[in-house]
This record gives structure tokens, C-alpha cells and sequence, in this order.
């Protein structure tokens, strides 16, 4: 009689639980798609609702060797917060091994490199933390390394 009571008990139980769960499981929000239109999050227009990235502001190209990059800062830059950032390479252009970027001086004094995350196939992602002690002088730069090669470049920031 214990067996079947336990039985009775644990029946409805596991039912519910899997219940829950379906083969069609939600889908985070990819970051890498900040400012797409098609992210659920934007209004359409291309700019994001508060609780996302912000709004997309374009730095320009700049060079790293025989490439030119293309640059994305998304939101406001405000001391000691982070900021998403997203680097694209030319389409049909080799991506590099790694792509590093940080808020500040060349050297990093006081900054915090991140290491960004290849989306795709030419888009590389992360969030920089701005120093607490921003400085007018403070750019978004960038570090790509292939093989035993290192290039850098840096971006005016939108403020």
C-alpha cells in the first residue's frame, strides 16, 4: 500500500513538471543583434528600448594593416559603467585570432581590455567598462592579433 501511495503522489507531480517543458524552449536576447531591426527590442527604427544596449552611434573605420574596420558603440559612455561595443570586418576579409577592446589610453593605464566574441562571420561583440576617471582624451581601442602580428587602432567616443 506505501509503494502505491508513493506512486499515487509522485504521478501528478512529474506531470506537472513536465508539462512545463517544451521542445521549443525561448531564446535569449542575442546582444550581437543590438540595433537590428529585427531584435524584439528595438522600436523599429533601428534604436533600442532602455533596458538593452541603447541607442547604435557609428565611430567610423579606421585601419588595422591591410583591412579597415568599422565601429559601433551602443549607448551613452558614463564614468565607471560599461559600454557594448561591436567591430566589423569586411566582408570576405580573414578575422583575425583575437580582437581585445578597452576605453582609454593605448596603453590600457587604467583600463580594463575585454576580450570580444566573434558573432557570425564578421562581427566581433562586448562591453567595455569605462574608467572611473574619464578623461576628455579617452577613446574606444582596439587590439586585433593574427599570428605574431598586433595592430591597433582607436575610435573617437560619442558622448
Amino acid at each position: 500500500m506505501m509503494k502505491l501511495t508513493h506512486l499515487t503522489l509522485a504521478l501528478p507531480v512529474t506531470l506537472f513538471l513536465l508539462a512545463g517543458c517544451t521542445s521549443e524552449q525561448p531564446k535569449p536576447a542575442d546582444p550581437a543583434n543590438a540595433g537590428n531591426n529585427a531584435n524584439e527590442n528595438s522600436d523599429g527604427g533601428g534604436n533600442m528600448n532602455a533596458d538593452d544596449h541603447g541607442a547604435p552611434h557609428e565611430l567610423g573605420k579606421a585601419k588595422l594593416g591591410d583591412v579597415e574596420v568599422r565601429a559601433v558603440q551602443y549607448g551613452d559612455v558614463v564614468a565607471g559603467q560599461d559600454v557594448p561595443f561591436d567591430v566589423h570586418w569586411p566582408a570576405g576579409a580573414k578575422v583575425p585570432d583575437s580582437v581585445r577592446g578597452w576605453i582609454g589610453n593605448e596603453e590600457a593605464v587604467g583600463s580594463r581590455p575585454a576580450r570580444f566574441d566573434l558573432v557570425g562571420d564578421e562581427k566581433f561583440h562586448n562591453h567595455c567598462d569605462a574608467p572611473a576617471e574619464l578623461t576628455d582624451a579617452a577613446r574606444f581601442w582596439i587590439e586585433a592579433k593574427q599570428g605574431d602580428a598586433t595592430l591597433r587602432a582607436s575610435f573617437a567616443l560619442k558622448r
